[in-house]
């Protein structure tokens, strides 16, 4: 049976471009300066929105594409993604503008923790209502494990530690129960029972 319906999501990347080089340096083009307008994002997700698209995903480059001639040189230079802001930050605002609106972005197991991204996602998926994704990356970009101080490891290998990594994090995601939680205002605690 084919559906008759389709999803629309807006692609952003919280950097002066949308994989468009010197997109930013166009006339009339604001990206750049919508970098640091949070109005401007509040104002796109709110018309996102009412044109009832289904979410909005930032991909993410945590790091200078450094490929090119072996260096970052080229990208800093027109903006290759380059100043690329943390996404998740602009996430929770995004959400308080919107009511419905998925929200999505891309983190790299390279550069998180499992118990950081487990903390930071559950958070903004329980402030949004459950409206929150996760484009789940190893780290594709050298340049993202150079500003970490870390060697790349190969893909194959990249690959297999993700699938330890996203183990522990549904581990974490898992060790509370759904009512858990009983926050009992007469005793004030707020006890956990074992499983």
């Amino acid at each position: 049976m084919t559906s008759k319906q389709i999803h629309l999501v807006s692609f952003q990347i919280h950097s002066p471009i949308n994989h468009t080089v010197l997109s930013w340096a166009a006339p009339g083009d604001t990206r750049l300066s919508a970098m640091s307008d949070l109005k401007a994002w509040q104002s796109l997700v709110r018309t996102l929105e009412r044109g009832k698209f289904d979410g909005l995903f930032f991909a993410d480059t945590p790091g200078v594409f450094d490929r090119y001639r072996d260096s970052h040189e080229d990208a800093v230079k027109y903006g290759v993604c380059w100043p690329s802001h943390d996404p998740v930050v602009l996430l929770s605002a995004l959400a308080a503008a919107t009511e419905h609106l998925g929200l999505a972005t891309t983190m790299s197991t390279s550069s998180y923790r499992p118990w950081s991204i487990v903390r930071q996602l559950s958070t903004l998926d329980y402030l949004s209502g459950g409206r929150v994704g996760w484009n789940i990356v190893t780290g594709h970009l050298r340049g993202e494990h150079r500003a970490l101080g870390l060697e790349q490891l190969e893909h194959d290998r990249r690959y297999d530690a993700a699938d330890e990594y996203m183990e522990i994090c549904y581990r974490l995601w898992d060790s509370i129960g759904e009512g858990a939680i009983l926050a009992d205002r007469e005793r004030a605690s707020m006890p956990i029972p074992t499983r």
